[in-house]
């Protein structure tokens, strides 16, 4: 059977579960041996959404789904040259759909990132990348980096493939910069409930996101990646969004000056984890470039 998934018109967070419920069924299957996704209605793709579809897209190819698109060249010719641009269709179809199509400078486009070569890309791609459109050095992202790479860590204890997704993207006109990984492993709540005991799915990934609490499987793994990340982006006015399954975590900076951590239930599932970093570019403060680095 093929079904035909039409991508949500607004392809961001607030559709997340919108666009997974016709491919996923309630047991985190795919519900189909061949997906044709439908670009004809789409009018807006953000980098989180890229991360989304192209997650997806991953974790069917990997369940043996055959997956197709179709429409794509009579879709709104904006999202399809963004999507263009990130590389998209260069991935999947094996070729640009215009050879003119170059990668702007306000994205990081997204990648497949094997966990073996991860250090490489966060210190000589993403360090760089992010330090720019910040405006500061380099070795003032460096809790930054360290942060990103306890999560691949986190993906490597989650995910049985190895590979995660990562996509950056700088919006000036907003002054914020997002940065969204994903992997299509086992999920946060599979792995604390294995260690903790029976809890809902966004029970588990606020479990997941406390101090200490990690499934540290292997050596590098020091157990403090979701709330060092959350400390540390929280304390630059920034925002972390967690999704895994049907359950979702928001973390801001609360009014005591704390982070404060927001788990609710979705009417969806995601398969794997996916998680979403913005950063304010005014406010942003970043390391103290004479103190000694944090180790990796």
């Amino acid at each position: 059977m093929n079904t035909i998934v039409s991508l949500p018109p607004y392809f961001n967070f607030g559709t997340l579960y919108w666009f997974t419920r016709p491919v996923i069924n309630s047991e985190g299957e795919p519900i189909s041996e061949f997906v044709t996704f439908d670009f004809r209605g789409l009018r807006f793709i953000d980098g989180s959404g890229l991360t989304v579809f192209c997650n997806t897209i991953e974790w069917l190819i990997a369940c043996g789904v055959g997956v197709h698109f179709t429409n794509h060249d009579e879709a709104n010719k904006v999202p399809i040259s963004y999507l263009d641009s990130c590389g998209f269709f260069r991935q999947y179809l094996g070729c640009a759909l215009d050879s003119s199509c170059a990668v702007r400078s306000t994205t990081l486009p997204f990648e497949r990132v094997e966990l073996a070569h991860s250090f490489g890309w966060l210190e000589y791609t993403f360090a760089p990348w992010i330090s720019r459109v910040l405006g500061v050095v380099p070795e003032a992202v460096g809790s930054i980096r360290t942060c990103v790479g306890e999560i691949f860590n986190n993906i490597r204890d989650h995910s049985a493939l190895n590979i995660g997704f990562v996509h950056a993207q700088h919006y000036p006109k907003l002054g914020d910069v997002r940065v969204t990984l994903s992997d299509f492993g086992r999920g946060i709540p599979s792995t604390i409930r294995e260690r903790v005991g029976p809890m809902n799915d966004a029970a588990a990934i606020l479990q997941a996101s406390r101090a200490g609490v990690s499934a540290m499987s292997r050596p590098n793994n020091r157990g403090v990646g979701l709330d060092l990340l959350i400390d540390n982006v929280t304390a630059n006015q920034g925002e972390v969004t967690i999704y895994s399954f049907s359950g979702r975590l928001f973390a801001k900076r609360g009014s005591d000056g704390r982070p404060e951590r927001i788990a609710t239930l979705g009417n969806g599932s995601y398969p794997g984890t996916l998680v979403d970093i913005r950063l304010r570019t005014d406010c942003f403060v970043g390391d103290d470039v004479s103190r000694e680095e944090l180790e990796w």
